[in-house]
């Protein structure tokens, strides 16, 4: 049996095609609309996750460096560096007194003194610092009794944007062992022996410290140098010359010191930062610092 050719094909026409392919470019771009906006809130995320992470481990760094500096060392008034200050690298406890078997060398105060006991088993000289360095040597100082700008003659500290100032009561250190201490020769000054009447007597001291505020019998071993950090858009933050943000990131920063109490100080640091796409963080972090000699 012959089949009848009808002369009809199956299939779709041009138009057909054409209405098909407008009809899904309109649901790709109704599609891309409601896509868009989650798509570059994840982008932006990261972005910002990427800016804050940079901006926290540099505040971490100033933070841990703060509560490790010298009591009443820090100086926030700097133009190239607004903060500064003296880094502890060891310590531990003198001896006050001989024993009762007039045994032991005690650290004298208002004489000429190379070295005394340490008690309660100091570092040894071997012992390095967090940066590496060696503990003893040229590279530091003794520090007893730091006290504030009311008692220059205790009063080490960083002058804004200079040197660390050594006083009296900062000799250079020759050797830390277990047991002993040898400076080079010095007089530490009677105002730095907190034990002291005068020390323990507000009016002497413009009521920077109370008795109840010290710890009698403690030496510090600091970096004959300076921590300075700077914070702008020009340099980025840095610490002693280690680029710790890129001055690209850096949009502001600003360091500020609350010095109207001695005892206690407020180190406050707003940072914020910026990236290529314009994306912005702004971190503050604030650092209680006891300056407990």
């Amino acid at each position: 049996m012959r089949r009848k050719w009808s002369g009809r094909r199956e299939g779709f026409t041009l138009i057909e095609l054409i209405m098909v392919i407008v009809i899904a470019g309109i649901i790709a771009a109704m599609v891309a609309v409601f896509i868009k906006a989650p798509v570059e809130g994840y982008f932006n995320s990261v972005r910002r996750a990427v800016l804050t992470e940079e901006a926290d481990s540099a505040l971490r760094v100033i933070a841990r460096d703060l509560q490790s500096a010298l009591p009443n060392s820090i100086t926030c008034n700097g133009a190239t560096y607004p903060l500064e200050f003296l880094s502890i690298r060891s310590g531990g406890r003198f001896r006050e007194a001989q024993t009762g078997a007039s045994t032991g060398t005690p650290l004298v105060f208002g004489s000429a003194a190379t070295g005394f006991d340490t008690i309660g088993g100091a570092a040894d000289v071997t012992q390095t610092d967090a940066g590496g360095g060696a503990v003893s040597g040229t590279s530091s100082r003794v520090v007893v009794g730091n006290l504030s700008t009311g008692v220059p003659t205790c009063h080490s500290t960083v002058a804004a944007d200079g040197a660390a100032s050594f006083v009296a009561n900062g000799p250079v250190m020759s050797s830390l062992a277990t047991g002993s201490a040898t400076v080079a020769s010095a007089v530490y000054p009677v105002e730095c022996n907190l034990a002291s009447a005068a020390a323990q007597d507000d009016s002497s001291t413009s009521g920077i410290n109370e008795s109840n505020d010290r710890e009698f019998g403690r030496f510090y071993v600091v970096n004959s140098t300076s921590v300075k950090y700077t914070c702008s858009t020009t340099s980025g933050v840095t610490r002693s010359g280690v680029k710790l943000v890129d001055p690209s990131h850096v949009s502001a920063c600003q360091i500020a010191c609350d010095q109207t109490k001695a005892r206690v100080q407020l180190v406050t640091v707003n940072l914020t930062l910026r990236d290529s796409a314009s994306e912005t963080v702004t971190l503050l972090r604030r650092v209680t610092i006891v300056n407990r000699p």
